[in-house]
């Protein structure tokens, strides 16, 4: 099982996650959620790397195959994570210690192999790794064609290039981080809370600014438009068919066999869409979705449990919602499943697993369930 430790990042003072195939973190405004959705997805390390030219790694080839052991190349794992963190945050890895802190840490493990990073104020970071952080790759070469080109594949790297009896491998380091921390979880989706708001806005931004990208000040929220291509998509709530023609740009909806403007769709219906578009995405293998209840009556919020319980797909949210939370333990329980979720809940910085009993029922919620009690309470009371 996957397993995430983060100290001292941003809202986040210590959190200690097992990631099943379905993970729910809920919390406040502010809590920490975004951060920890942010350093899980960037421990997968789908993300590109952008290679230096000084960050090339040469490997030797041999009888058909290359091997890397990850502990030779720590310099350049390093590299590639301060430019993750540059890349996804927008800033400078000392920036994101919690305040009042000298360093900061995030510590990830799967396939018996654990990463550690520490952050320090004056902006290092040092990368360890522990366990059997060495794989081998079958080679495929193409001798001719530029090159190096690196394809990365699950069980072997196809290079286009070839000079003497040695490969250039620039990824293939990263391909190596790839395959342990990602398995099972890449290619992955993340859809922020912002996507919305992004569909809403994509017919202006590819006619008068899309050929000059802006810099957002959260990346992640154009994330799932590549997970959108061209197509007809079903929103599982309301039952309206959703016509994209570029990425994110809805130019048709279709309720009960008629097509209505999108102007009358509903927001929540709209919002929701996304999650459906980049479930439906052929390849898909995990959705990080920040709080699927956006916008979304309580109706709905129980049919979007429903419908993400019915998904083969690793699952990352955060919410706001106990009921939510409640309902997508329920459904999960009644598909055979109850032993695949686990529920974390953020306070004061702090990280702390909510219990699931035998049953299915969950425990309570220490930033929602007292603070709804009261307020009913007061409200009994002015009655009174």
């Amino acid at each position: 099982m996957r397993r995430l430790v983060v100290e001292n990042v941003g809202p986040v003072r210590f959190a200690e996650l097992e990631l099943p195939r379905v993970s729910v973190v809920v919390g406040g405004n502010g809590s920490g959620k975004t951060t920890l959705a942010t350093i899980h997805y960037l421990t997968l390390f789908q993300e590109a790397p952008e290679v230096a030219e000084e960050d090339v790694v040469t490997l030797e080839v041999g009888e058909g195959y290359v091997e890397v052991d990850l502990r030779e190349h720590l310099d350049v794992v390093c590299g590639y994570v301060k430019g993750l963190i540059r890349r996804l945050f927008q800033t400078e890895p000392g920036r994101l210690i919690s305040q009042g802190e000298a360093s900061a840490a995030v510590r990830v493990e799967a396939g018996g192999v654990r990463l550690e990073v520490a952050l320090e104020r004056g902006g290092s970071v040092a990368c360890d790794l522990a366990g059997a952080a060495a794989r081998r790759f079958e080679v495929k070469v193409v001798e001719t064609g530029p090159g190096p080109l690196v394809v990365w594949r699950r069980d072997r790297v196809e290079v286009v290039g070839k000079v003497g009896g040695r490969v250039d491998v620039p990824g293939v380091v990263y391909a190596v981080l790839r395959q342990i921390f990602g398995e099972g979880w890449v290619p992955a989706a993340f859809l922020p809370t912002e996507r919305l708001a992004v569909v809403a806005l994509m017919p202006l931004l590819q006619r008068e600014i899309w050929a000059f990208p802006p810099a957002p000040y959260k990346p992640l929220i154009f994330d799932f438009l590549r997970w959108a291509p061209p197509g007809e998509y079903e929103e599982p709530l309301l039952g309206l068919r959703f016509r994209v023609e570029r990425p994110g740009r809805i130019v048709g909806v279709v309720h009960k066999g008629e097509e209505i403007p999108p102007s009358l769709v509903a927001s929540g219906s709209a919002q929701f869409a996304a999650v459906a578009m980049a479930a439906s995405s052929p390849g898909v293998a995990s959705l990080i979705i920040e709080e699927p209840e956006l916008n979304l009556h309580v109706d709905a919020q129980l049919k979007a449990a429903e419908y993400l319980a019915s998904l083969s797909h690793r699952l990352f949210i955060t919410t706001h919602s106990d009921l939510f939370a409640i309902a997508l333990v329920h459904h999960l329980k009644r598909r055979g499943r109850l032993g695949e979720v686990k529920i974390y809940e953020l306070v004061r910085g702090e990280a702390s697993e909510v219990p699931i009993d035998e049953r299915g029922a969950v425990g309570e919620f220490k930033t929602i369930t007292p603070i709804e009690l009261k307020a009913v309470e007061q409200f009994l009371e002015d009655l009174a």
